[in-house]
């Protein structure tokens, strides 16, 4: 497996940079949508039973979305913690880099590739 080499600390910075950005935006989506949850619940006397029923599922989908972002946000958290403690961008599982282009597409994980296919066929069993 090609593990990568260890960041540079302009390399940091820029995900530094990425992940505070991908936290503001996210928490700005979360409240939108718990926002809008809070519009339609307050609406939900008004209208026919079908309009109500579309309504409450538009509000469980917003909720379980808002419930995936919350769990993003706190990953996001950690990663910074991570950054501040100089150990973000090393697995968790085998004390290796993670390579970069990971971390570009997901800067928050905290699992090299093979490391978290295994933990994803743990949850499965």
């Amino acid at each position: 497996m090609k593990s990568g080499k260890k960041l540079s600390k302009k390399e940091i910075a820029y995900y530094k940079k990425l992940l505070v950005g991908l936290r503001s935006r996210i928490s700005g989506e979360v409240k939108r949508k718990e926002v809008d949850c809070q519009n339609k619940a307050s609406d939900e006397g008004s209208g026919d039973e079908a309009d109500m029923a579309s309504d409450l599922s538009n509000i469980e989908l917003n909720l379980g979305m808002a419930s995936n972002e919350q769990g993003i946000l706190n990953d996001i958290e950690d990663a910074l913690k991570r950054i501040e403690a100089g150990t973000f961008g090393i697995c968790e599982k085998y004390n290796i880099p993670i390579t970069k282009s990971r971390l570009k597409a997901m800067p928050y994980v905290r699992y090299c590739l093979k490391a978290q296919e295994e933990e994803e066929k743990k949850r499965k069993k």
